[in-house]
């Protein structure tokens, strides 16, 4: 299986390299996309390097930040608000995710700036080890005992302090809940594990959520992907590095470098290469 995907990705490569592919004509919404993000602020470079903050006030939104909301564990975590008077709604991100996930496409697309128009409270959640959500009382993002979490945690300490934070300032007792798949798995980790706090959930909406893994990993393709991430975990963690995908200079002059049109058109064409038409009315 892997074989004939790492072929297929040697052969669009491949095939780029030598103009031997025929790319398919992007849809126009695919297209205005693009266009939104590159000529924000006339940079076409500086799009994805922007914080929630940012795409926040662009769109002219009142922001409440709350920092160093503290888990029972030690971890001190990041909310960012768009505030309204209606009833709260948590967004929580998916895996390598963060709030900003939320907030990239603009008011017209994007749940968090919708929710608010609909005068929906809207919380955006970062869970520990993301970018906004780096702090420990007592440990520091160096140290390896800070990266020693896991999904369970998120689930037991992480979402009960953001929802406690929420309830403390809004006047409302129950909030709705919207996760992207890792952000639907630490939910129901919650509920499973400290099922008092479905007192204060009014709804819960599960975006792609990743629960049940067993049938994938007892394939053989599960084994060998569970033997060869093991291996790989061993060999970053004897060379010290314990984050995946940090937000680092090296990342974004290697972002703002490949960041062209011609990469993006050949981006969105091999995805939809793997995933057919369907990726476009999924994400447009």
């Amino acid at each position: 299986m892997y074989i004939k995907i790492f072929h297929k990705m040697a052969i669009l490569f491949l095939g780029l390299l030598f103009n031997h592919i025929v790319f398919v004509k992007m849809s126009e919404p695919t297209m205005d996309f693009m266009n939104s993000m590159m000529a924000c602020s006339g940079n076409k470079q500086e799009t994805f390097l922007r914080t929630s903050d940012y795409y926040i006030k662009r769109e002219g939104e009142p922001l409440i930040v709350y920092y160093d909301i503290p888990t029972k564990d030690g971890y001190l975590l990041t909310l960012h608000r768009i505030r309204r008077l209606g009833p709260p709604v948590l967004l929580v991100h998916g895996l390598f995710g963060s709030s900003d996930g939320w907030l990239r496409r603009g008011c017209d697309v994007d749940l968090a700036f919708i929710l608010a128009k609909k005068g929906y409270d809207v919380w955006l959640a970062d869970l520990r080890g993301n970018y906004y959500s780096r702090k420990h009382q007592c440990l520091n993002a160096s140290d390896p005992k800070f990266w020693d979490f896991s999904m369970h945690e998120m689930g037991v300490y992480d979402l009960p302090a953001l929802i406690n934070k929420i309830l403390q300032e809004s006047s409302f007792t129950k909030i709705s809940y919207v996760g992207y798949s890792m952000g639907s798995t630490v939910f129901l980790i919650m509920e499973s594990e400290k099922p008092q706090l479905n007192t204060y959930i009014d709804s819960a909406f599960l975006l792609a959520p990743t629960v049940y893994p067993s049938k994938i990993m007892t394939t053989d393709e599960g084994k060998r992907l569970i033997e060869e991430g093991e291996t790989l975990l061993k060999s970053l963690m004897n060379q010290n590095v314990y984050e995946i995908f940090p937000k680092t200079n090296l990342k974004e002059n290697i972002i703002k470098l490949v960041f062209t049109p011609s990469l993006i058109d050949w981006c969105f064409n091999f995805l939809k290469y793997l995933g057919g038409s369907i990726f476009q009315k999924v994400l447009f």
